[in-house]
């Protein structure tokens, strides 16, 4: 198995098209802090330097005055060899006789930093899954007794990632879970960011953008709260992938030159090597060659900066290939050609995929057509059995050409025909109005933090002005009693205005109430009235003749249906407040230009019915109010259970209003409604909204008490 470390740091394509992007973001997620402490930061000793630092510890061994100073001995040794031998049988063997020990004397709890760094050297060096998985299975079942915590959260994200490369998704995010929580807990912030990190890059390879964005910034996040800059640059980097994967060129770009900046200040030629070789993915996917061509070299450099093994080159080495033959610089593509297959032939013909990818582009630059078309089906092969479906499609458009140049005309038909409807099922629209929505969460987001952080600025004032009002109390207190008298003014007034409020609202609801009754009328009459005199006169004219009678009397069911639903929501008595909120969701989905989405928190809602369905109500007029009015192309309904009080949201990116402007929109009938429907059953409501930036309508209600 390929090792991973190079697909972690850099996300690598094939031709001109983006292989790797499904699963880019994964490979790019995979064991940073682990990997680069243990490849980067700790200098292989040489042999000499090995021998010495081996006598030592194997006095201190001999002459330990407990079991559990021998082990701390035991195991320093065994990360010296782990960190400064590259045979897998030492480091084994040395590591085996430290967890045996540790067994043997009940101390199995001092070992699980030997555990970790196991598992990840067969996860991410060896490729050694058997052997991981192995190792993890001798501690997975003890982890939930051992006391370190933040250690077991680690090995939890070690098992998520062993998990990852078995393409066992589901089971690697029940580590990732695991990994969160029990991170949360211990105090171990790393561990939690690693695995909503790692865990972002599952719901990529699921083509679940949309939560795989929400798992990325609370990963930005929680390194933030760390100060922690090689986390944020690295999850920021893979925020920058997922742009790219939907061809969001400029919020990729954007993100990255983030990461490159704070990069080149450090001298990271990790991250730099990332940033680097994802800029000049984008330029691929843009048709951009030349600044391909720069991107990758500066790639290459950053990686021999790194201090990387040579085999982790392969990979970038065929990507440049492909360019240079783009670029009609044949004679460099084949130098590079041969530094590739040199070190390709080093590491045991590992990397035979990465060699076919280079090779059929250099072939069919040459003119060795059939030689281009063996390498092409052999490449296709290849993807077929990794699943990897844009590498599918790839192969497809890389054999139609070549067919073609080689005169077989018939073939390339049928592999361009084969290319074209795989490429049309690819366009997911979905996930794409997903991210995008998200993308719109995440400035909203923003927007409420600087609001935030502004009214935090107006309280901090508003305290120092109550300093001083308190000092002038005593000089105040003449005026209190004109002020108790304008009070009283201002709430009988405020009475008299609000009684006024409630007859004019009496009245609007009885016009609302007539206005109802007339469209049920008219849809009765109109729509159930003729189909019914439809089929007598059918009837009448062809008594024998029911076949088509019947599609009449379906129809006039559907409308019953629909007018009844309108009057009351029958599925409301079945299934509940939440479930009905779905529904109309759905119901508005499937009908709609606008990306509808539904998330609740909770499964379960007490309260007394009269309030279910006002509730219900008012989110129908809400998102009524979006389909008309908000020009949005996504709306989100969330339902929140929280301590004391149940949230209810409806957000949308539409064209907004501005709320110092609109005092007509914020008094018409329709929000008027709104509010005494929310006052009637004792809620509050808030609406906010900003000019081309989105609605957002707030309903809160108190818990019953029981």
């Amino acid at each position: 198995m390929k090792s991973t470390l190079a697909n972690f740091f850099l996300i690598l394509t094939t031709e001109n098209l983006t292989l790797k992007m499904n699963t880019s973001i994964s490979t790019l997620l995979r064991r940073s802090f682990i990997l680069a402490f243990f490849l980067l930061t700790i200098s292989f000793a040489s042999g000499q330097e090995l021998q010495k630092k081996v006598e030592h510890l194997e006095k201190e061994i001999s002459q330990a005055n407990s079991m559990k100073e021998k082990l701390h001995w035991m195991d320093s040794l065994t990360r010296v060899y782990f960190y400064s031998n590259p045979i897998p049988e030492e480091i084994q063997s040395h590591a085996d006789k430290t967890i045996r020990f540790a067994a043997e004397h009940n101390l199995t709890g001092n070992v699980l930093p030997t555990y970790q760094n196991l598992i990840d050297y067969y996860n991410n060096t060896l490729g050694d899954l058997e052997k991981s998985r192995e190792y993890f299975n001798k501690i997975e079942k003890d982890l939930p007794h051992f006391t370190d915590r933040k250690m077991v959260a680690n090995l939890y994200v070690a098992g998520g990632d062993m998990y990852y490369y078995l393409k066992q998704l589901e089971k690697s995010n029940q580590m990732y879970d695991s990994a969160i929580v029990i991170g949360e807990k211990a105090g171990n912030p790393l561990g939690k960011a690693n695995a909503l990190l790692y865990k972002a890059g599952n719901f990529s390879d699921m083509g679940k953008f949309a939560e795989a964005s929400l798992f990325l910034q609370d990963a930005i996040k929680t390194y933030e709260s760390m100060q922690l800059k090689s986390g944020i640059m690295k999850a920021k980097n893979s925020l920058a992938v997922l742009y790219s994967q939907n061809d969001f060129f400029e919020e990729a770009e954007a993100e990255r030159n983030q990461v490159i900046k704070l990069a080149e200040a450090v001298n990271n030629y990790d991250i730099l090597y990332a940033a680097y070789g994802n800029t000049a993915v984008d330029a691929q996917k843009q048709g951009n060659l030349q600044k391909q061509q720069l991107y990758f070299n500066k790639a290459l450099d950053a990686l021999n900066n790194a201090g990387l093994p040579d085999f982790y080159k392969i990979s970038l080495l065929a990507n440049l290939v492909n360019t240079e033959i783009k670029l009609n610089n044949l004679p460099e593509a084949q130098k590079l050609f041969a530094t590739l297959t040199a070190l390709n032939e080093k590491e045991g013909n590992k990397h035979r995929v990465d060699v076919i990818m280079a090779e059929k582009e250099l072939a069919l630059a040459l003119g060795n057509y059939p030689s281009a078309i063996a390498l092409g089906k052999e490449y296709l092969a290849f993807r077929k059995e990794a699943k990897q479906v844009d590498g599918i499609r790839i192969a497809l458009k890389f054999l139609a050409d070549a067919y073609q140049r080689d005169g077989n005309s018939a073939k390339s038909l049928e592999h361009l025909n084969a290319y074209l409807a795989l490429n049309d099922s690819i366009s997911n629209r979905k996930n794409i109005q997903a991210l995008t929505y998200y993308q719109t969460l995440y400035e909203t987001q923003k927007r409420d933090n600087q609001i935030k952080s502004q009214q935090d600025n107006i309280s901090l004032l508003e305290t120092k002005n109550e300093l001083k009002q308190k000092q002038l109390i005593f000089g105040l207190l003449s005026l209190g009693g004109i002020f108790g008298l304008f009070v009283m003014y201002r709430s009988r007034k405020f009475a008299i205005e609000k009684k006024k409020q409630q007859e004019q609202f009496s009245k609007n609801l009885i016009k609302i109430t007539e206005e109802e009754r007339k469209r049920i009328s008219s849809e009765l009459h109109d729509s159930i009235g003729q189909s019914l005199l439809l089929i007598k006169n059918r009837i009448l004219l062809n008594p024998s003749d029911i076949s088509n009678d019947i599609s009449v009397v379906n129809n006039a069911i559907d409308e019953v249906r629909n007018i009844s639903t309108a009057l009351h929501p029958f599925q409301f008595e079945k299934l509940g407040l939440l479930k009905s909120i779905e529904y109309m969701v759905d119901q508005l989905q499937s009908h709609s230009k606008i990306f509808y989405n539904f998330e609740s928190n909770t499964d379960f809602i007490e309260m007394p019915d009269y309030q279910k369905i006002y509730i219900y109500r008012i989110i129908q007029e809400c998102l009524n109010n979006v389909e008309k009015h908000s020009q949005a192309e996504a709306c989100q309904v969330q339902v929140t259970e929280h301590a004391q009080h149940f949230e209810f949201v409806v957000k949308d990116n539409g064209i907004g209003f501005d709320l110092t402007e609109s005092a007509d929109i914020l008094n018409s009938l329709g929000m008027k409604t709104l509010k005494e429907r929310t006052e009637i059953i004792g809620g509050k409501l808030l609406i906010d909204s900003e000019k081309n930036k989105g609605t957002i309508i707030s309903l809160y209600f108190n818990k019953t008490k029981p």
